[in-house]
């Protein structure tokens, strides 16, 4: 399984194999480094951690990262049986979910599964390109966990970055980046967080929600209904290790917060997790997860106007994406802007419009709707034996 294919290498074996594999390396060569680790993820009730619930999770996840945020990352996270991948190429960020499809057996009412998200399958599932070139994780908590925990370094070291919100639900994602923040990280080159606190910023809040509504040619109020410095996440290493010169966790925990309807003012925990990291090897530069040959939904959010037209979606089995000025999607982007131009086109077509919106709705959450699916269903299951 996934989970299983990276052997640890934290026995001496395993630490001399890597001390000859990096004298192998040429001087001044870029070096990565492939993590995995296990995070178990919960809800909060009445400020008590609530283990039963549908939401109590478990996800797997393979990181590679490096110091120089130009030469990408790579995030692949298991939960369940779906899978998100997250890769950065130093220009532009994809996110990719698995599909759904019938399956032979089903778990429950309705013939529903998730479809593997690997090199034999047919056909990849959407995948979204966004331009992000400083380097942002950019997904849900599926991935954006491991990012903050294993590959931030780099962006951290950005002048004026803002530290995105880990955990965030779609109704509430216009503000993932409208936090300030208190951050310590390790003092080495990688430069990964030993401690995150993030706090209500209106200021931040406003940047972030017209960030947003520019994107989705949307228009969400700015102004935050929060005073600033509020508690909104914590994040905690509690263990580390030493590898080739870099600290990474080897556990640690996180916490988020929201605001009590009762007490304004006081930060309650809502939702939270702990991480331990499982092995850890050297790694080769990061690729596209997106494999040649295969067909699949491109969501390219690089192609748009500030108009009518957030997005164009096309079917591609390149695994990289072609330049913005590329003739072809420079004419997709015109023949869809052309055609939601008068208001009664406008009115016929406005899900082309917000179906990319839509779409990334389904991304960041279909692992947790699968999950909450299949508990569901077992929850029936047993009541009923």
């Amino acid at each position: 399984m996934f989970r299983d294919r990276f052997g640890p290498l934290l026995g001496l074996g395993g630490w001399l194999s890597c001390f000859w594999a990096v004298c192998a390396l040429p001087l001044q060569a870029q070096r990565y480094v492939e993590v995995s680790a296990e995070i178990q993820s919960y809800t909060y009730k009445n400020g008590i951690i609530d283990r039963d619930t549908a939401f109590h999770r478990t996800i797997h996840a393979a990181c590679i990262t490096s110091t120089n945020n130009n030469n990408g990352w790579r995030i692949d996270a298991e939960l369940g049986d779906s899978e998100q991948k997250c890769f950065f190429d130093g220009t532009n960020v994809y996110l990719g979910t698995r599909g759904i499809d019938r399956m032979t057996t089903p778990i429950g009412p309705g013939p529903m599964r998730i479809k593997p998200f690997d090199n034999q399958q047919p056909r990849l599932p959407t995948v979204g390109v966004h331009p992000i070139s400083d380097g942002r994780s950019w997904g849900g908590e599926v991935v954006n966990i491991p990012w903050l925990a294993f590959c931030s370094g780099a962006y951290l070291k950005r002048p004026g970055r803002v530290v995105p919100l880990p955990v965030f639900y779609i109704l509430n994602a216009a503000g993932a980046n409208g936090c300030s923040d208190k951050t310590e990280t390790f003092d080495d080159e990688l430069g990964l967080p030993k401690t995150v606190e993030l706090f209500t910023s209106s200021a931040l809040y406003r940047s972030s929600v017209l960030e947003w509504n520019r994107a989705f040619l949307l228009n969400l109020p700015t102004n935050s209904s929060l005073p600033d410095g509020l508690l909104k996440f914590h994040y905690a290493v509690t263990a580390s290790t030493n590898f080739l010169g870099w600290t990474f966790p080897l556990s640690f925990e996180y916490t988020e917060y929201e605001d009590d309807s009762n007490r304004p003012g006081v930060p309650v925990p809502v939702y939270g997790g702990v991480g331990k990291l499982t092995s850890i090897s050297v790694s080769a530069k990061p690729e596209n997860p997106c494999s040649p040959g295969f067909s699949h939904t491109v969501l390219d959010y690089r192609m748009r106007n500030d108009t009518n037209v957030q997005a164009i979606i096309y079917t591609s089995t390149n695994p990289s994406v072609a330049p913005t000025n590329s003739p072809d999607l420079q004419n997709k982007l015109a023949r869809l802007a052309a055609s939601l131009s008068s208001p009664e086109q406008r009115r016929r077509k406005e899900w082309f419009v917000r179906a990319p919106l839509v779409l990334l709705a389904f991304l960041l959450l279909l692992p947790l709707a699968y999950k909450f699916l299949r508990s569901s269903v077992q929850s029936r299951a047993t009541s009923n034996e």
